[in-house]
């Protein structure tokens, strides 16, 4: 029985430090997910202008001013594209994150189990004369 006990004792051990990396993998991936919506937005708002701008380009008369905003408008479609390539690994590391999650997860559920069969058979071996020590 002692060395039930003493498994017990270990397995509880883990099952603490797994409940601390489960923690650890669920912030990472709330981080994950409150940054996606930004990008997406910001990428919302620099499509939105381009498109402004290339509309304002179309519609002057005035040379200079075309001229100008012909110059701006590769700078904010290489932005865009730029953003647009961040917001697509942004959707990858919360796809990555979410199944580090996982797997943490399974591996603090595999221990809890664990931890439950040791109960019970402690408390079977308790209440069982017959497989009690003497």
């Amino acid at each position: 029985m002692a060395g039930a006990a003493r498994k017990a004792q270990i397995l509880i051990y883990r099952l603490y430090l797994q409940g601390a990396a489960v923690e650890r993998a669920t912030k990472r991936v709330d981080a994950a997910k409150s940054a996606l919506p930004q990008s997406e937005a910001q990428n919302r708002r620099a499509a939105e202008e381009l498109k402004t701008y290339e509309e304002m380009r179309n519609s002057l008369d005035d040379a200079a001013r075309r001229k100008q905003l012909q110059d701006v408008i590769p700078r904010f479609k290489t932005n865009l594209e730029a953003s647009l390539a961040e917001q697509q690994e942004l959707q990858t590391k919360e796809i990555a994150l979410e199944e580090e999650l996982r797997i943490e997860q399974a591996k603090f559920d595999r221990l809890q189990g664990e931890l439950e069969r040791l109960d019970k058979a402690l408390e079977i071996s308790e209440t069982d004369p017959r497989k009690r020590e003497r």
